[in-house]
């Protein structure tokens, strides 16, 4: 089988004209020989600069707590990089540490810093297309190496890594790659017609030929180093021994527990080449007893550098170790879920392995990627840079390292060890370690705010007069603080509380509710408000979340696909209103219970009903075929004070279920039940008469009564797409909502403006497609919506339908024809360029996106409602009209031009209409601009005849014609571009009046604000 599959890869690679010249002369550029690999009857050693090299390294990790995969540290100011190297590479000399693996590409000055200010070399180590690569326009997550594109691509950027980084002072040596072979996973017709047991070991194939070329090719450009590959342990080894000839260094990645058992022999006896530990170590988490576990930690690290010493040159065994990199240096506080929680030092484990026999329990993951380090981080800070706080793994690598690998014996080895192994290490560790930090205790401090603001009020008459005197004067003082709580190792909490003097109010617009403000005599109800609180009881079986205004996520992608358990985030739409969501208790099962959701409470989104909702959700793969079910039901059992007036308990249910075949297929089904508690109501609707005058009061237009069925109580959907298209995605839906089947709003998403209404009454066929190329993403929407049953026409004594008194109304359902595109570019790929937070967080030096929204009202609406400020509901006298030539264009610019530099842009224009009855339409400019540069914040923006920020500036149709803001603000740290936090500011807007302003504001002038604030954050 062996040489079968050898014979296939080379008729390949001879076909495709790729076989790389391994037995070509070198030509390598460099100037000498830094690094090479030797081999003496004692085995075999790294030299560099002709002296012995033992590597004890570490796996470097340095992104700070409350960041992910997307901080790039090399885009940071030049003073910062310096901060993070200093302070982890003084640490890292302190303790032995000659070299550092990175999973990033260090630029070649920062290598040079490293190896001239600390004697510590670097791995340079691209990663070969292990999480995927861009082929001919196209990004393929999971890469196949036997694609000639995808091959070229690879070679080229690896051979561009080798250029560049050759001649660098302070390149230990070059590797490919990492765990490559754990992640052949794509399919092609080739590896399809293939018995599956063959699959992945021609897959294998094609991977280690193409390592083959790489390093041949590579060492025609230079020779001043070896070059290998990280392997995933010692998988393939028969392949690569047979096609990766040109191969200096097997590095390897292994998790075997405290032994790596055969692993050294069967390499040496096939291989003939030195190995180098490119990952190796333990968490200091243990699973089972749920604490801190520093003892273990250092007691596996101590096997298996014992073993390594007893392997390497000169010991009489297979003498071919050449050293190690510890993973890893730091903790990493964003593993566990990467995107959430980016603050909090989660335990929950994410892969389970046996050989760490000390916490491993079936059906449980012990191993958490959170709680590697050798050393932890602390959320304190010193000038700008989190503590360091080495653990007793570091304290032990110190004493073990101050052995010489090479030139010490097996007794050397063996009496070196024993003495380390009784040395106060874990004592050293526990003492200055995390304990200290982050010492157990049922309430702690996790963060405060203090705030402070003065704002002078002023219009244009009193600002051209003696503003001074006459300008409006306020202040306020608020102090934020968040506690910890952890009664039990399983049980972990926290709780917000307000505290304020005078209450700090926005600039514009509604004070928060539960400020109890008066605008009338400026006083509150009280001084002090439990503003939000969260806590987990996590076991085997589930995890149970208590929410009070914390935030929870909606079940969209675990089955609920008519969102009848939407998002609870905007909190301040909900603190203007008076909500508690989200109130109540979420279970999430595991292992048996895995895939069951359970939540319960008063208000579990906002304007949600006491409820209780329960949803089991599965997703399945096969060969080529994915697929998914979910289950939700939803019971609605008691009214609530302020509810929505025409809402009543009742019960929803829904059924869904998805299918994907390859890229040939991908289909997406639901259906939803939603309830009988409205079968049998009646309801009016209009037509025309069957004669002139023979309608109501001798008008053209009859209105008859109908009732609700159970056939208006349904509603489903079908979606149907293919990705058969190069670069290309289809697809197109068809949706039918009963009368009063309906879901709720669904949120925009990816540049979109619009999104699902959820409104029952309307079939609806929607059509998209989205095109990428590259780094640029064209997407576009096609919507028709027409209502099942029509908005009524007010004649004699019937009115217009509203959702305050009848069981249903035409509003966001009424007919319509729109189309949507959105075109984006965004070539930095570890940033999301729509998501919700990437203002701060967009790397690129440039990436920007466009969308444009045209929409035909093609119909009128029944009364809308709205809500007024003493929380009483109310119908408007009559509808919109129809409307035509409504547009929106809105673009949004990121930019990082320099290190420490960032500048955003954002912009929009349009012609848009009324959410209330008003006809008028509404033609509107906005503009922002941000700019931060290291600690100074400045930004600003302005809109022009546009509505006021609330709600009901749009439904009554209340503009202005400018409204505009500034600020500049000094950051006691790096300024976020969202949130006015840890600085101090100037803050300025305001606002002119016109014929369509509110009522009780003046027809014409302007009234302007000046706030001057300090926030201090923790």
């Amino acid at each position: 089988m062996k040489r079968l599959i050898v014979i296939l890869i080379s008729i390949f690679l001879l076909g495709s004209g790729l076989w790389a010249q391994a037995d070509s002369p070198a030509a390598g550029s460099s100037a000498g020989v830094v690094s090479e690999i030797r081999r003496d009857e004692g085995g075999l050693r790294l030299f560099v600069k002709g002296e012995p090299f033992e590597v004890k390294g570490v796996v470097w990790s340095y992104i700070p707590i409350g960041e992910n995969y997307t901080y790039n540290l090399w885009d940071q100011p030049e003073d910062i990089i310096k901060k993070m190297i200093d302070r982890d590479a003084r640490l890292m000399k302190d303790m032995g540490v000659n070299a550092i693996r990175v999973f990033s590409d260090v630029p070649p000055k920062w290598i040079t810093y490293f190896y001239r200010q600390y004697g510590i070399y670097t791995i340079v180590n691209p990663l070969f297309g292990r999480y995927g690569v861009s082929a001919r326009g196209i990004w393929y997550p999971l890469t196949d190496y036997s694609d000639k594109y995808s091959r070229e691509v690879i070679k080229r950027d690896t051979l561009e890594v080798v250029e560049t980084y050759k001649d660098v002072p302070g390149v230990l040596m070059f590797l490919f790659g990492n765990e490559n072979n754990y992640g052949l996973e794509w399919d092609s017709g080739v590896i399809q017609d293939l018995p599956v047991g063959q699959r992945s070991e021609v897959r294998a194939g094609y991977l280690y030929s193409l390592f083959e070329e790489a390093i041949a090719e590579a060492k025609q450009i230079s020779t001043a180093h070896p070059y290998g590959i990280v392997n995933g342990d010692i998988q393939y080894l028969n392949l690569i021994e047979e096609l990766v000839p040109s191969l200096d260094v097997l590095g390897v990645n292994t998790y075997r527990g405290g032994a790596a058992q055969d692993l050294f022999y069967q390499s040496v006896e096939s291989l003939g080449v030195p190995i180098v530990y490119t990952e190796l170590g333990a968490e200091a988490w243990n699973a089972a007893t749920q604490q801190e576990d520093q003892f273990n930690q250092a007691r596996y690290i101590f096997e298996q550098w014992r073993e390594i010493y007893q392997q390497s040159y000169g010991k009489g065994k297979s003498q071919n170790v050449i050293g190690g990199f510890v993973f890893e240096w730091m903790d990493e506080w964003w593993k566990h879920l990467q995107t959430e929680n980016l603050d909090v030092h989660d335990t929950e484990g994410t892969w389970s392995n046996g050989a760490y026999a000390h916490d491993a329990v079936p059906g449980v993951n012990n191993m958490q990627e959170e709680w590697f380090g050798i050393v932890a981080q602390s959320p304190r800070k010193d000038d700008g840079i989190h503590r360091r706080i080495p653990r007793a793994a570091y304290y032990l690598l110190q004493e073990l390292w101050k052995l010489p690998l090479y030139d010490s014996s097996s007794t050397d080895v063996a009496d070196h060890f024993a003495a380390a192994a009784s040395s106060s290490v874990l004592a050293r560790g526990e003492a200055n370690g995390i304990k200290e930090e982050e010492a157990w205790n049922p309430i702690s401090l996790q963060g405060f705010t203090a705030r402070v603001e003065g704002r002078i009020a002023a219009d244009d008459q009193t600002i051209a007069a003696d503003w001074m005197t006459d300008a409006a004067f306020t202040n306020g003082q608020e102090l934020t603080l968040t506690l910890g709580l952890q009664p039990l190792d399983n049980l972990t909490g926290f709780t917000t509380l307000k505290v304020w003097a005078n209450p700090i109010l926005p600039a514009w617009g509604e004070a928060p509710k539960y400020l109890g403000y008066d605008d009338t005599t400026g006083e509150t109800d009280g001084h002090i408000n439990l503003y939000a609180g969260e806590f987990t009881y996590s076991n085997d079986l589930f995890d149970l979340t208590g929410y009070y205004r914390s935030g929870r996520p909606d079940w969209m992608l675990h089955g609920d696909a008519f969102n009848l358990m939407p998002e609870a985030w905007d909190r301040l739409g909900m603190d203007k209103d008076g909500s508690d969501a989200p109130l109540g208790l979420q279970l999430d099962g595991k292992q048996a219970l895995q895939g069951l959701r359970l939540a319960i409470g008063p208000e579990v989104y906002w304007g949600a009903l006491p409820l209780v909702a329960a949803n089991y959700y599965r997703e399945f793969t096969g060969d080529g075929v994915t697929g998914s079910f979910g289950l939700m039901y939803l019971e609605e059992f008691a009214a609530r004070e302020n509810a929505y007036p025409g809402e009543i308990p009742g019960r929803r249910a829904s059924l869904s279920g998805s299918l994907g075949i390859g890229p040939y297929l991908f289909a997406e089904a639901g259906v939803l039940f939603s309830g009988s508690e409205s079968v049998g109501e009646t309801f009016y609707q209009s037509g025309p008469a069957d004669e002139p005058g023979g309608g109501v009061n001798g008008s053209d237009i009859a209105v008859t009564e109908d009732t609700i069925d159970y056939l208006d109580t349904l509603a489903f959907k079908v979606r149907l797409g293919t990705d058969i298209i190069r670069y290309t995605r289809i697809w197109a839906q068809y949706l039918q909502a009963g009368l009063v089947a309906a879901g709720n709003p669904m949120i925009p998403r990816s540049g979109f403006q619009v999104a699902d209404s959820g409104a029952g009454n309307r079939r609806e066929i929607n059509a998209g497609a989205r095109f990428i190329y590259g780094d640029f993403t064209a997407e576009g929407i096609f919507r028709w919506r027409k209502p099942l049953v029509d908005p009524m026409t007010a004649v004699g004594s019937y009115t217009l339908r509203s959702n305050l008194t009848d069981p249903f109304a035409v509003y966001w359902n009424r007919e319509t024809i729109e189309a949507e595109v959105v075109a984006t570019f965004d070539p930095e790929g570890a940033t999301y360029f729509h998501d919700w937070n990437v203002q701060d967080r967009e790397n690129a030096k440039i990436a920007a996106s466009l969308s444009f929204l045209y929409t035909f009202y093609a119909g009128p609406t029944d009364a809308g409602v709205f809500k007024a400020a003493d929380g009483a509901w109310f119908a408007f006298p009559s509808g919109l009209p129809e409307a035509s030539g409504l547009w929106t264009l809105a673009g949004k610019v990121y930019s990082n031009p320099l290190p420490g530099l960032k500048i955003n842009f954002d912009g929009r224009i349009g012609t848009q209409q009324s959410t209330g009855e008003s006809e008028r339409l509404v033609n509107f400019i906005g503009l922002g601009l941000d700019m931060r540069y290291r600690n100074l914040f400045i930004g600003g923006g302005a809109d022009f005849s546009a509505w006021g920020p609330e709600v009901w500036h749009r439904q009554f149709n209340i503009t202005y014609p400018l409204q505009w803001h500034g600020e500049i603000a000094y950051g006691f740290d790096t300024p976020s571009m969202m949130t006015t936090e840890t600085r101090i500011g100037l803050a300025a807007s305001g606002r002119s009046f016109g014929t369509y302003s509110a009522d009780d504001e003046p027809g014409e002038g302007s009234l302007n604000k000046f706030t001057l604030y300090v926030d201090l954050t923790y």
